[in-house]
Order: C-alpha cells, then sequence, then structure tokens
C-alpha cells in the first residue's frame, strides 16, 4: 500500500506535467490569435482577462483564479491607422475571446463566492471554445473601442453560435458578426487559414468590408 508521501510524490508530477501542458497550450492561443489578426491586416490593441491579474501585494485574499488569467480572455485588434479614441463608420475591431472551460458558471453565481472547480460538470462533458468576432462601428464618434464599442456591445452577441451571426446594435451604433469554435476543430495552422478567408467573406458580404 502507498504512503501518503508516495501518493503526494505522484499527484505532484501531475501537477508538474498540468503546468507544462499549461504552457504549451497558451503558447498555441497565442500564436492562433496573433497569426490570425496578421491575416486580417490587424495590429494588437488589448487584452482583457476575465479575472484579475496576479497581485504582487497579497494574493491570499484573492481567488485562485486570479493566478489563472488566460482561464478566459479576449484579445482586441484594430488597424494601424485605427485611433483607438476615435471610432469612423466602417473601422472595425477584432476579438477573438478564449473559454478555455465551459464548465465554469456562467451569470452572476460567482457572487456567491470563488467558484470551486469540484462543483463543475465533469471536464468531458465541457467544452474549451474559441470566438471570433468583428465589432464594426456604424457612426463617427469620439470613444474608446473598448470601453465604448467591444464593452457594451459583448453583452449583446449570441451564446456559442454555431454559425456566422451578425447582430446590429442601433443604440451603440455597432453592427457585429462572429462565431464561437470548439478549440479542437481549429487544430492547426491549415485550419485556421480556412477559417480566416472564411471570416474575410463573411465580413465582405455581410457587414461590407474590405480587405487588401
Amino acid at each position: 500500500m502507498e504512503s501518503h508521501s508516495d501518493e503526494l510524490k505522484l499527484a505532484l508530477v501531475d501537477v508538474r506535467k498540468a503546468f507544462r501542458l499549461l504552457f504549451l497550450y497558451q503558447r498555441r492561443i497565442l500564436d492562433f490569435s496573433k497569426t490570425f489578426a496578421n491575416e486580417m491586416g490587424l495590429r494588437p490593441y488589448s487584452a482583457v482577462y476575465g479575472f484579475n491579474r496576479p497581485t504582487t501585494v497579497n494574493p491570499f485574499d484573492k481567488w485562485v483564479w486570479d493566478m489563472l488569467p488566460m482561464y478566459r480572455v479576449s484579445f482586441l485588434f484594430l488597424s494601424l491607422s485605427t485611433d483607438q479614441n476615435q471610432t469612423k463608420k466602417g473601422e472595425w475591431l477584432l476579438a477573438i475571446h478564449l473559454v478555455s472551460d465551459t464548465g465554469y458558471p456562467d451569470g452572476i453565481s460567482w457572487k456567491k463566492g470563488e467558484p470551486n472547480p469540484l462543483d463543475f460538470p465533469v471536464a468531458e462533458d465541457s467544452f474549451s471554445r474559441l470566438g471570433i468576432y468583428a465589432f464594426k462601428s456604424d457612426i463617427d464618434e469620439r470613444r474608446n473601442w473598448q470601453e465604448s464599442v467591444w464593452r457594451p456591445a459583448i453583452n449583446y452577441l449570441p451564446k456559442y453560435p454555431s454559425d456566422w451571426n451578425v447582430v446590429t446594435i442601433e443604440k451603440i451604433g455597432v453592427s457585429i458578426c462572429g462565431a464561437q469554435f470548439d478549440l479542437s476543430d481549429l487544430s492547426n495552422k491549415e485550419a485556421m487559414l480556412r477559417t480566416a478567408s472564411q471570416f474575410k467573406e463573411v465580413l465582405a458580404r455581410d457587414l461590407q468590408l474590405s480587405f487588401p
């Protein structure tokens, strides 16, 4: 019968493997997002994390989720000529949104306290998704792309659309086109390039955007 020490040693091997796997996973997400944006002719603009980034002061009263900032994250991209504080009609923002685990509770249930993964559905019944969205400004206005376009508009996104969807939000002056994919369907560069090509076609058709 194994001692508790032997059980802990085996568990810590799994922990080391998990951290190494997490590194490779996050490296792949970053590479995918950057390459996809390059295909669109866009530059990195901002990253918005689903949790607070790790504090350097006192992490002991914070959520452990704050130590895993890429568990949920949105990477935002703009064109080289776009002013981040000015939206011109026809300009657009690309958002790539990572949901690493759909088992995390939606809505405001987190207000009851830090969600415990032991209470989540089993991992085999959950999914890892990547949302790809274009936010097109329908008006000329002095406003910040992240705070006045992307942030209010994300509340109108359909939940887990299986195909490209278009939503127009007149009171914000924004049109959105996007979809969410199972990460397993974006397993290599060829799949990413196919998706980027399809995205361009959809944006040209549905949002009248043009590409070089």
